[in-house]
């Protein structure tokens, strides 16, 4: 069997908010757009030789990922990218006790999906979950959505991400780095 790559999760995984193919984080983990990022050259999936299977959709939601794109996993993984969580708590925003309780279900639910990769063999495994779109203030000042209620302020405003949450070129390109980094830590 080949050394596979899979990507499961959310947008924050995919290609389309980040300029097209090959430009989100899963994509550039597997493989590296050296003319975009030339100091990575080298350093991706697909030089170590692994097959990617990148499932990864828009608006998965925890149970999207459990329900639909795990069955699709096939063989044992090598290594796997998990995104998820912050679809599971957009669908209660301005609701706090609401999220936290969409939290306390993408925490069970991840559980759930963790137990059937390691069922499934898979050798390394990254999580990256809830995220905060508004840098912590609690607005998202380029979007009709009011700010969440109770929000801690933060002053560091750099955006990687362009609509409302999606990560940008620049934003993959960090999460495939923190993915990279994790993999060469591990």
């Amino acid at each position: 069997m080949p050394a596979t790559y899979v990507s499961l999760g959310d947008s924050m995984s995919i290609d389309a908010y980040a300029g097209g193919p090959g430009r989100g984080a899963a994509s550039l983990l597997h493989r590296n757009r050296d003319t975009d990022f030339p100091e990575w050259t080298g350093r991706d999936l697909a030089t170590a030789g692994l097959v990617p299977r990148l499932l990864a959709a828009d608006g998965a939601t925890s149970r999207d990922v459990l329900l639909e794109q795990l069955p699709l996993v096939g063989e044992p993984p090598t290594v796997v990218t998990l995104t998820m969580g912050g679809n599971d708590v957009l669908t209660a925003y301005g609701d706090t006790p609401a999220a936290y309780a969409a939290v306390e279900s993408v925490v069970a639910v991840g559980e759930q999906i963790l137990t059937g990769l390691r069922q499934l063999g898979a050798w390394r495994i990254i999580v990256s979950t809830v995220y905060d779109p508004s840098d912590g203030t609690g607005e998202l000042p380029t979007t009709a959505i009011p700010p969440w209620p109770l929000s801690p302020a933060r002053n560091n405003r750099d955006l990687w991400y362009c609509g409302v949450i999606e990560p940008n070129a620049l934003g993959s390109h960090h999460i495939r780095q923190t993915w990279w980094h994790t993999i060469e830590t591990a």
